[in-house]
């Protein structure tokens, strides 16, 4: 079995929690076990058709984006995102989008590549960014709620 855990965490203290947790743990994995496999099986050759799709229609859509926002990021590029749609690093200029956009409508992969652009004015989520997205893109909230229809909203 493999355990997963942050470097700051001493490796006493993962022991110490897998074993406060072995029956928890044991419980789960044999849930695991008993269910039916579903037969699906990655198929990677479509999973590197997908990615290098988004890729495209991302490189294609970034200069028209970036030009009308007013931004000069250095390139896009697709990774495997669990948690996130996209992201950017300001300093590098790089935008990130999720491989998991390869199945979604491309106005949906344009909402990402907006909102990580308009954090290259605004490196944070406040007022302003809200603005700047207003601008921009003015339908973006329906898009956010396509994406992210369980995240709670702000006041």
């Amino acid at each position: 079995m493999l355990v997963s855990a942050p470097h700051r965490v001493a490796t006493e203290q993962v022991l110490a929690f897998v074993a406060a947790k072995s029956d928890w743990i044991r419980g789960h994995v044999e849930q695991i076990k008993q269910q039916p496999d579903q037969g699906e099986t990655l198929d990677w050759h479509k999973l590197e058709e997908q990615r290098a799709a988004l890729q495209r229609y991302a490189e294609q859509r970034l200069p028209y984006w970036a030009e009308r926002i007013g931004v000069e990021p250095l390139e896009v590029r697709i990774k495997k995102m669990h948690s996130r749609w996209g992201s950017c690093n300001i300093r590098s200029k790089r935008i990130w989008l999720s491989l998991m956009l390869a199945d979604k409508p491309f106005e949906l992969v344009d909402y990402v590549l907006v909102h990580e652009l308009v954090h290259l004015h605004e490196a944070n989520h406040s007022a302003r960014f809200y603005r700047l997205m207003d601008r921009f893109l003015p339908n973006w909230q329906r898009f956010d709620k396509e994406l992210n229809p369980n995240r709670r909203r702000r006041l």
